[in-house]
């Protein structure tokens, strides 16, 4: 795969079919509240080994109204700390759909394979649809596999989006080289 790191686009076109996994036992999800910033910039610090958070990222992101951010932002907690997050991120709408955006999803490294991952995306998926969205997209990094991996599954397709992070040609050319890495049930879903 591309050692340049390229911000790449799913979609996931319908949230009828959203697949259901629990919480591993002793694990909980709890909003955002007003004061978490700091802590959720240093959280997804430690979790993502490509991207630096910064305060800024934060506030792009989500802005500085704590009550908004408590309806979309999740924190995943083991014995009471922050260990993973994730938002559901209104979006605005897409070729006329109500979506949501899956953004920022992360684990601890010590905390991974006990699909914690998917239970959060199965949790964020399912507010999407209970707050009328149709669809859902998401942004992530063209060499984050097991990330890719997990999308796939949950049914989310590659697209090439118009942003400000990546251009069209880097977003296809990191595309063309995450089909070749990926299992053929997904790399299928890769047509760009």
């Amino acid at each position: 795969m591309s050692n340049k790191p390229v911000l790449i686009t799913m979609l996931k076109a319908s949230l009828d079919d959203i697949i259901d996994v629990p919480l591993a036992a002793g694990y909980t999800l709890r909003s955002y509240r007003e004061g978490d910033r700091d802590m959720w910039i240093a959280l997804y610090d430690r979790l993502d080994e490509y991207y630096h958070v910064t305060p800024n990222d934060f506030d792009e992101s989500y802005g500085g109204n704590h009550e908004e951010i408590a309806k979309y932002v999740f924190f995943l907690c083991k014995d009471g700390k922050e260990i993973g997050t994730i938002a559901n991120w209104p979006e605005p709408n897409m070729n006329g759909q109500k979506t949501g955006r899956v953004h920022w999803l992360g684990v601890e490294p010590g905390h991974r394979g006990k699909h914690l991952g998917g239970a959060m995306l199965s949790f964020a998926l399912k507010m999407m649809k209970e707050q009328g969205c149709t669809q859902s997209v998401l942004g992530t990094m063209n060499q984050r596999v097991a990330a890719l991996n997990l999308y796939f599954k949950f049914g989310f397709e590659a697209i090439v989006y118009t942003d400000k992070w990546s251009t069209i040609e880097d977003q296809k050319q990191a595309w063309r080289a995450v089909k070749n890495k990926m299992p053929e049930q997904y790399s299928k879903m890769i047509n760009v």
